[in-house]
């Protein structure tokens, strides 16, 4: 596959993903981007060169899910994303490692166990607070 044809169908996907967010179809797009990571997956197009562009992908998984409250896969994919984010020597670790802990922190909420499975650091308290302050306010 050509970069150009790599890039085409990267643009393609963030398109698609705009108009279903703006539409307002969360179970339409959690769908599609479910369905085009796998088949992005089994072609092996993410590499170093698009490897942000997955972690994006895994994060727009993970909000379309908590947004139509489809539990029971959110898991599989906060753990993905956590893998992508040490891909490559953690490249993007630093930039997107907030991603991560943001979705275990509304996971967790939706979930009802709002302090579970985090680690014990004063500084994650102090985020997941601020999380659930968000949530009921």
């Amino acid at each position: 596959m050509t970069k150009n044809s790599i890039r085409n169908r990267l643009s393609v996907n963030q398109c698609v993903r705009q108009i279903l967010l703006q539409k307002k179809e969360f179970s339409a797009l959690a769908d599609y981007m479910i369905n085009t990571y796998h088949d992005f997956e089994k072609e092996d197009l993410f590499g170093k060169n698009n490897q942000e562009e997955k972690i994006i992908q895994l994060s727009w998984i993970v909000n379309a899910l908590l947004k139509t409250e489809n539990t029971k896969a959110l898991d599989v994919y906060i753990e993905q994303l956590h893998d992508a984010l040490f891909d490559f020597n953690k490249l993007f670790y630093d930039k997107y490692v907030w991603l991560y802990y943001q979705s275990k922190v509304m996971a967790l909420a939706f979930s009802g166990k709002y302090m579970e499975g985090l680690p014990y650091n004063t500084g994650i308290f102090m985020f997941v607070y601020m999380n659930l302050i968000s949530l009921n306010f």
